[in-house]
């Protein structure tokens, strides 16, 4: 089961609530459906692991997502403000390669 943390550990789905802010904390909208996907699953939905599995790339064979962060900062080549990761999940597969 993977771990989550936003600015502190994420356990339940109402933790999850306010990370990107109020407004997106509605049914429909990606930080509400996010939460109620990945939490119940402890980690990526069943839908995102199967394509994964089905990829066919040894690198991801027997892929465990063991950390995700939500709403992460990401700097990208702009000068203004970092852009937010839904989920950035840090994960090992098979042969405990990390990603």
């Amino acid at each position: 089961m993977a771990l989550f943390f936003g600015y502190k550990r994420l356990a339940t789905i109402d933790d999850w609530r306010g990370l990107a802010g109020e407004d997106n904390w509605v049914p429909a909208h990606s930080a509400y459906e996010l939460a109620h996907a990945w939490q119940p699953a402890g980690g990526p939905p069943q839908r995102i692991h199967d394509a994964i599995e089905q990829a066919g790339h040894d690198v991801l064979k027997g892929l465990t997502i063991d950390l995700c962060l939500v709403e992460k900062p990401v700097f990208l080549d702009n000068y203004r403000a970092p852009s937010m990761t839904d989920v950035m999940a840090y994960a090992r597969n098979a042969a405990d390669q990390r990603a």
